[in-house]
């Protein structure tokens, strides 16, 4: 059964949520979506996990989606943070709770939970990240990423480069699909918001020996978006005592949305269920 309402924020933004229900659920699933998508496009994923008995719960980030604000337009990452805090407070979830970062997502998850709350927040049962933005690739407009503190500061709202399609999904229904989906934001990156991003990058990464919660950390071999390497450095320098890394060869950056998409959600439910 799913169902939809809108959270007020303390700041008076209306983010948009979705709950997907099962009766007796086994635990809760909180998906927290990337830059310039929304919570609707994880419907086969929210499947997925319901099929397993999972209550699975999600929203659209503030200027993404249905929710208040424009163009995936960044002023302050901390703002996505005391969202996602927001959203887990409203739910107080009494099952078995995960958190589900995808790319810009995982960077938010992560870093709510090390500023926000605590690595350790007893709220949370543990981690599922999936082309976690640990490392942006750098391939990806260098020039830009060179000079986005400069434009981020003097030029905010200056639209620059427009994520490649071809970077997003190897599957050609995925892009046609995304293309054509309205409420996804395919104009050009805010200086802002890829100052943000990447500031926020850099600032997570040098903190990964504070994470402590079990987590099973994916990513595809081939993305050209975010350098695996991020996620392979999660792994290797999180203190959790249950960690766990599957790279899937010749898979970009939706491995959810991959011709493997079954092999891939499988091994996020058998992760899930071998913990709860």
């Amino acid at each position: 059964m799913k169902q939809s309402y809108f959270l007020t924020t303390r700041d008076q933004y209306r983010l948009y949520n979705v709950i997907w229900d099962v009766p007796e659920s086994k635990g809760t699933i909180l998906m927290v979506h990337g830059y310039a998508e929304h919570i609707e496009r994880y419907h086969t994923e929210a499947k997925a996990f319901n099929a397993a008995g999972y209550r699975v719960v999600g929203y659209d980030h503030r200027a993404h989606g249905r929710s208040d604000g424009k163009d995936g337009y960044m002023a302050d990452f901390n703002e996505l943070c005391l969202d996602l805090q927001e959203v887990i407070n409203y739910l107080n979830a009494d099952t078995p709770f995960f958190i589900y970062g995808h790319s810009v997502g995982a960077l938010v998850t992560l870093k709510y939970l090390l500023d926000t709350a605590i690595s350790t927040d007893p709220k949370v049962s543990g981690l599922l990240f999936t082309g976690a933005a640990l490392k942006v690739s750098e391939d990806l407009s260098p020039m830009l990423q060179k000079f986005s503190a400069l434009l981020g500061r003097l030029t905010p709202r200056l639209k620059t480069i427009k994520l490649p399609i071809d970077g997003i999904s190897k599957v050609p229904a995925v892009q046609a699909d995304y293309e054509a989906d309205q409420y996804n934001y395919r104009g050009g990156i805010y200086a802002s918001s890829g100052y943000h991003i990447l500031k926020t990058t850099k600032e997570v990464a040098a903190r990964l020996s504070d994470v402590t919660l079990p987590f099973l950390a994916m990513h595809g071999g081939d993305d050209t978006l975010i350098d695996k390497q991020g996620t392979i450095n999660l792994y290797e320098e999180a203190s959790s005592d249950d960690k766990q890394l599957k790279i899937w060869d010749d898979l970009g950056h939706e491995i959810t949305r991959s011709y493997a998409k079954a092999s891939v959600l499988n091994h996020m439910i058998n992760w899930l269920d071998q913990r709860v």
